[in-house]
């Protein structure tokens, strides 16, 4: 008989779903990650390695686009990305 296989071991081994899985954490980590900012922006999600993020007022984008090259170092303890682009939109 087999030995019985962790599902999260076998779901790890799909191409790509491992990658995926960090992606969608660190969506949902950016409040802690963005820190006070973290209630004034939302992460959208991630497309080809950029962190799409809406920020609700430009104070706060231009305060976290001089933050940028901090937030990516932090993000990539979780998941691999290149950039951030920050977007002003209104809260949702």
């Amino acid at each position: 008989m087999a030995e019985p296989v962790r599902v999260g071991e076998l779901l790890g081994s799909l191409p790509g779903l491992k990658d995926r899985l960090a992606e969608a954490r660190l969506v949902e980590t950016w409040p802690v990650i963005a820190g006070p900012a973290g209630a004034r922006s939302r992460a959208e999600g991630i497309d080809q390695g950029v962190l799409h993020v809406a920020v609700d007022s430009s104070g706060w984008l231009h305060r976290l686009t001089l933050e940028e090259a901090r937030l990516i170092g932090r993000c990539r303890e979780i998941a691999a990305i290149r950039a951030i682009h920050f977007r002003l939109a209104p809260p949702s």
